[in-house]
Formats: structure tokens, sequence, C-alpha cells
């Protein structure tokens, strides 16, 4: 299943002492085949991943990442559906 985490940073000018740290989970996370694609948005309010888990609530789960436990960022989930 593919579902998709919508991102919305609460406060960006706290992001920067974490950004390397939640980098490197985003791309281990792509590593292993979890994390599908991801997108910073244009207007550098938040991102969009794409995680590819077994239910929505395996993608809460894995999506708790630096920046959503230090309450900087806030996320939906998203199931997706092929059509």
């Amino acid at each position: 299943m593919f579902v998709l985490a919508t991102g919305t940073f609460t406060d960006p000018s706290k992001l920067g002492p974490y950004l390397d740290q939640e980098i490197a989970q985003i791309h281990a996370n792509r590593d292993k085949g979890l994390i599908v694609s991801q997108y910073l948005r244009a207007d550098g309010k938040g991102v969009f991943v794409v995680w590819q888990v077994g239910s929505i609530d395996e993608a809460r789960k894995r999506a708790g990442l630096t920046f959503s436990k230090k309450g900087l960022m806030t996320v939906e989930f998203t199931e997706l559906n092929p059509f």
C-alpha cells in the first residue's frame, strides 16, 4: 500500500540543528524501500513523502522522525489507491 505523508513545518526557523538527522533518517528509509519518493514544498512550508508500507498505521509509526518528535512538524496521512 502507498501512503502520502503531508508534513507541515510548525517553526521552520528551528529546523537547522536537526536537519542532518532528519535527512539521514529519510535516506535510510528510502534505502530500505519504505519511502518511494519525497518532495519539499516549493513554498518551503513542508514536505510530501510517499511511503510503501503494509498499513497506514505502519506509516504513522515509521514517520515519527526527528522533526515530528521535536514538535517542529505536523503530519497528516492519506492512503493512496491506484486508478
